[in-house]
C-alpha cells in the first residue's frame, strides 16, 4: 500500500502533475464523524454498513476506493458508494470466533486513487465488535448495559444476554423488564460505631 508523498512547499502539484499539492494538514482528504463516540458498534455475526463524512477529497481520489477493516490478524474489504460528502462502506459481516473475548476493535481505513493512498483518519474512527453473552453473565448486568449495545436477556433453556434477533420473542426481556428469579449475590453488613467496643471484648 503506497502512502501520499511529501513535496516541497513551493511545489504546485504532486509528482504525477495531475493533483494539486496540499500545503496545510487541515486540508488533507480525511474521514470525519459528527458522533461524540468515534467507535461504531456492531454485534459479532451481524452485517453493518459504515457511513462517514469525507472532507477535502479530490476528484482523482474518487476512484478505486476501498474500505478496510483490520482485526483478529486479518483484513476485510468492502466496496463503497458516495453521496455528496458522505462515504458509505457497503454492508459487511463483522464477526470473531474467540469465545473468551467480549469485544474486538477493528481499525478502519479508507484507501483511494490509483496508488491506494489512505485517507487521514484524525478522529481514529474504529469499529467495536462485541458479544452480548460474553460481556456479561447475568440478567441484572445485561439489562443495565449501555443501550447502544441493544442487548437483552433471553430466558430460554440456556438463559443468556443476547440480541433480540437471536432470541424467540416470547423469551426476550428488554431493559424495562424485571429479571426472573433474582439472586442475592452478596451481603454487606454494617456495624454501628457504638457496637465496636463489644467486638473487642
Amino acid at each position: 500500500m503506497l502512502r501520499g508523498l511529501c513535496v516541497s512547499d513551493a511545489a504546485p502539484a504532486c509528482p504525477d502533475q495531475t493533483t494539486a499539492a496540499v500545503h496545510s494538514p487541515v486540508k488533507c482528504p480525511q474521514l470525519e464523524t459528527t458522533s461524540f463516540d468515534t467507535n461504531v458498534v456492531v454485534h459479532s455475526g451481524q452485517n453493518k454498513s459504515i457511513s462517514v463524512h469525507v472532507a477535502d477529497i479530490q476528484p482523482d481520489q474518487m476512484d478505486n476506493v476501498l474500505c478496510l477493516f483490520t482485526y483478529s490478524w486479518e483484513v476485510k474489504y468492502s466496496t463503497w458508494k458516495i453521496t455528496s460528502s458522505n462515504l458509505e462502506c457497503e454492508a459487511l459481516q463483522f464477526e470473531f470466533s474467540d469465545v473468551t473475548l467480549p469485544i474486538v476493535t477493528a481499525q478502519f481505513t479508507v484507501t483511494s486513487g490509483k496508488n491506494s493512498v489512505p485517507l487521514d483518519n484524525p478522529q481514529n474512527i474504529t469499529v467495536r465488535i462485541y458479544k452480548c453473552g460474553t460481556m456479561v453473565t447475568n440478567c441484572g448486568q445485561c439489562l443495565s448495559m449501555d443501550p447502544e449495545y441493544e442487548c437483552g436477556w433471553c430466558v430460554g433453556a440456556s438463559p443468556t444476554c443476547s440480541l433480540q434477533t437471536l432470541c424467540p420473542a416470547s423469551d426476550w426481556l428488554d431493559r424495562s423488564a424485571v429479571c426472573p428469579n433474582p439472586q442475592i449475590l452478596g451481603v454487606r453488613v454494617a456495624i454501628m460505631q457504638e457496637m465496636m467496643p463489644m467486638i473487642h471484648h
